[in-house]
C-alpha cells in the first residue's frame, strides 16, 4: 500500500516538474488506479487489520485514499460491493448494470467514465435509464444516512477540487494527472474483475455466482480475482491466499460442477436480458 502510494506521488511529481509529455506518466497512473483497489477491496471485507474499532477505523482511511484515485469516493465502493456479495448476478447486485456482450460493454463503461465527471447527485436527476441506474448511480438507496453524507459530500469535493484546478488552468495536470488514470483505473477494473469473472450472469447460486479462470501467471494482473468464485465463497480469505484454497477444494468444486480453471475468456454462452429476481430487500441496511 505504502509503496504504491509512494509511486503513485513520485509519478505526478515527476510529470509536473518533468515539464515533458504527461501521457507515459498518464497510463503509469492509470495501472496504479487500478491496483489501488486490491487494499480497498481487502479493506471493504476488514481482511486488513483485525476487528476492532480503532482498526475499521484504519481500513475506513485506506479505502477513502484509494477510492480518491479512482475518482470514487469509500461509501460507495464499500456499500455496492456488499451488496454485491448478497445479491450477486440478481436484480439487487450494483454489478448487474454490466451484464451485457463485451461490445456494448466497452459502450457503457466509456459513458460511465465521461459521467464520473458530474456530481452523482447531478446523474441522479438526468439519468433514468433504470439498467444504468441499477449500478452506482443509485448507491446512496442502499445506504445509511451517515454514509450518504460521506458518499455526497466527498463526491462534491473531489469534483469541485478537480473542477476549480481546470477552471484556473490546470486542466491538462488535472485531467491527465487524475482524471483519465482514474477512469483506466475504472475501466480495467469493471472489465477484469467486474465483468470477465461473473460472465454471462446467469447464476447465483453458492458454486455458480462466479467462476476461476485460474492460471497462475494472471494472479499479478488480475490481482488474484482470476481466482474470484474462491473469493465470493469465503469472502474473508485474504486475496494472496485464493490459490492456495482453490488447490484444497478443488475436488469439491469439481463434485459440484464449479466453474473452476475456466480459462480467461468466458465460454458459458451468450448474456440473457432477464435479469434474475433477487430476494429480500436490495441491500442489509447496518445501524447507523
Amino acid at each position: 500500500m505504502l509503496g504504491g502510494w509512494a509511486t503513485h506521488f513520485a509519478l505526478i511529481w515527476f510529470a509536473v516538474t518533468g515539464g515533458e509529455a504527461y501521457w507515459p506518466y498518464t497510463i503509469a497512473l492509470g495501472f496504479l488506479s487500478y491496483m489501488h483497489y486490491t487494499y480497498i477491496h481487502e479493506a471493504i471485507h476488514g481482511n486488513i487489520l483485525p476487528k476492532g474499532r480503532v482498526n475499521r477505523f484504519i481500513q475506513d482511511c485506506l479505502g477513502w485514499v484509494g477510492s480518491i484515485a479512482m475518482i470514487a469516493n469509500w461509501p460507495m465502493l464499500s456499500r455496492t460491493h456488499k451488496a454485491h456479495h448478497s445479491h450477486t448476478n440478481t436484480e439487487h447486485d450494483p454489478d448487474i448494470y454490466l451484464k451485457l456482450p463485451f461490445s456494448l460493454l466497452l459502450v457503457r463503461v466509456f459513458f460511465t467514465c465521461v459521467f464520473l465527471m458530474f456530481p452523482m447527485a447531478l446523474l441522479k436527476l438526468i439519468i433514468r435509464d433504470r439498467s444504468m441506474a441499477r449500478g452506482y448511480i443509485n448507491a446512496d438507496t442502499i445506504m445509511t444516512k451517515k454514509e450518504k453524507i460521506g458518499h455526497y459530500a466527498g463526491n462534491f469535493l473531489m469534483l469541485g477540487i478537480f473542477w476549480t484546478a481546470v477552471f484556473m488552468g490546470y486542466a491538462r495536470e488535472a485531467f491527465l494527472l487524475w482524471y483519465i488514470p482514474g477512469v483506466l483505473g475504472f475501466a480495467t477494473l469493471a472489465i477484469l474483475i467486474s465483468w470477465l469473472p461473473h460472465y454471462p450472469f446467469d447464476r447465483s447460486d453458492r458454486y455458480g455466482v462466479a467462476r476461476n479462470m485460474g492460471r497462475s501467471w494472471l494472479n499479478p494482473l488480475f490481482m488474484w480475482q482470476n481466482w474470484h468464485l474462491i473469493h465470493h465463497m469465503w469472502p474473508s480469505v485474504p486475496f494472496y491466499n485464493y490459490e492456495r484454497l482453490q488447490k484444497r477444494l478443488e475436488p469439491v468444486l469439481n463434485e459440484k460442477q464449479a466453474r473452476d480453471k475456466d480459462g480467461v475468456l468466458p465460454r458459458h454462452g451468450k448474456v440473457q436480458r432477464k435479469v434474475p429476481a433477487a430476494k429480500g430487500p436490495p441491500s442489509p441496511q447496518p445501524a447507523e
